[in-house]
């Protein structure tokens, strides 16, 4: 990876953490550069390299709103039929674009899901760590093993 979001990629190797408190001191030199932009920017970046609820808020949004407009609809259509009531050209078109917008949203958040497990596959991380690795070679083992013969019958 090239952005490396290092407090993402610390609570993701899941060791187990614990919160640790403390003041920081008087900066010796100079003065941060962290500014409420570059912050926002961290968030963000935090944000899209280790979830993709971004990517459901979006897809959860699209489907309230095709279901919200459907709804609408269903009520204009039932004062319609029930009182008689004219419908003019807006209720329609709001509906209408409503849930065509709402529709579109949705599938936009299921194709980013599909790009967010490519991005997953891509990154390649390792499914789990090894804490330790040792090599034996199988003539070494056969060597230092004892034989055992038979005693002659």
């Amino acid at each position: 990876e090239r952005n490396r979001f290092f407090k993402g990629l610390a609570s993701w190797i899941g060791f187990r953490q614990v919160r640790v408190d403390y003041e920081p001191g008087e900066r010796a030199h100079g003065a941060t550069t962290w500014n409420l932009w570059s912050l926002i920017g961290l968030s963000i970046e935090g944000l899209t390299s280790f979830s993709v609820a971004p990517l459901r808020v979006a897809s959860m949004l699209g489907l309230l709103l095709a279901v919200t407009a459907l709804f609408f609809g269903g009520w204009i259509l039932l004062q319609t039929m029930l009182y008689g009531k004219d419908v003019p050209g807006y209720p329609s078109l709001v509906v209408s674009v409503m849930v065509i917008g709402g529709v579109q949203l949705l599938m936009i958040g299921v194709l980013g899901e599909y790009i967010g497990k490519m991005l997953s596959e891509i990154k390649a991380r390792p499914v789990y760590f090894v804490a330790d690795h040792s090599v034996k070679n199988a003539s070494v083992t056969a060597k230092a093993r004892p034989t055992v013969s038979r005693a002659a019958e």
